[in-house]
């Protein structure tokens, strides 16, 4: 019976939390998308030669498919009765193959971690993380290959996104960029290690849940 009532407190903070974060999405992210698309709109009716502007379009696009993921994040959250109904790993699946295909860049991925280790905000937090690392690259990595990894460790998990893009001048970065902050500030919120490395002639962007003491590596353009 105690096991029961454990499980069940469990289970009631994992939903409290999911309809917490729902909300905070809702009402931030998902509403300044939302007025975003509407001045878009409107910008559209006085300036119509826009329709016609390949660069304008692709912005409206980009904005509109960030729309459709916020929202269908808040479906997710809100509709999600368990643990295994949150399909995290089918959303990162999803993540993956929209970047090949937009990207035209070979994605090799090896997810060693089951999706249970991880809490409902935990789960939101690496993979917006993760997007991040994948639009930099998508930004600025003159590169061919990416690598998706993760995999558990004894106190802990560790998770790599990397590339084959040459960035490093003389060990230093010559730019210092919002995505890299945005990582940074996600991965320090929820008391993880970040760091940003060059080894094996790879860009190395590393996510890791425990200790870790290896020296950082600045990657320029970031």
């Amino acid at each position: 019976m105690k096991e029961d009532l454990e499980k069940e407190k469990a289970q009631k903070s994992i939903l409290e939390e999911r309809e917490k974060l729902s909300r905070e999405l809702h009402d931030g992210i998902a509403q300044s998308l939302f007025l975003v698309s509407v001045k878009f709109n409107q910008l559209e009716l006085k300036e119509p030669q826009l329709n016609d502007n390949e660069v304008y379009q692709k912005i409206k696009k980009t904005i509109q498919h960030i729309h459709t993921d916020v929202r269908q994040a808040i479906f997710n959250l809100r509709n999600a009765t368990h643990e295994e109904s949150f399909h995290w790993r089918s959303s990162l699946n999803t993540l993956i193959a929209n970047f090949k295909e937009e990207s035209k860049k070979t994605v090799n991925v090896n997810w060693e971690i089951d999706e249970s280790i991880f809490s409902a905000k935990e789960k939101i937090e690496l993979y917006a993380c993760i997007k991040e690392a994948l639009m930099n690259i998508r930004k600025h990595a003159k590169c061919e290959n990416v690598w998706i990894s993760a995999r558990t460790l004894p106190n802990g998990w560790i998770c790599k996104i990397e590339d084959d893009g040459l960035y490093i001048r003389n060990g230093k970065s010559s730019a210092k960029g919002y995505g890299l902050e945005i990582m940074k500030d996600r991965t320090n919120s929820m008391g993880w290690n970040f760091s940003l490395e060059r080894n094996d002639e790879k860009t190395q962007v590393i996510i890791r849940k425990g200790n870790y003491d290896e020296t950082t590596i600045s990657r320029n353009n970031c």
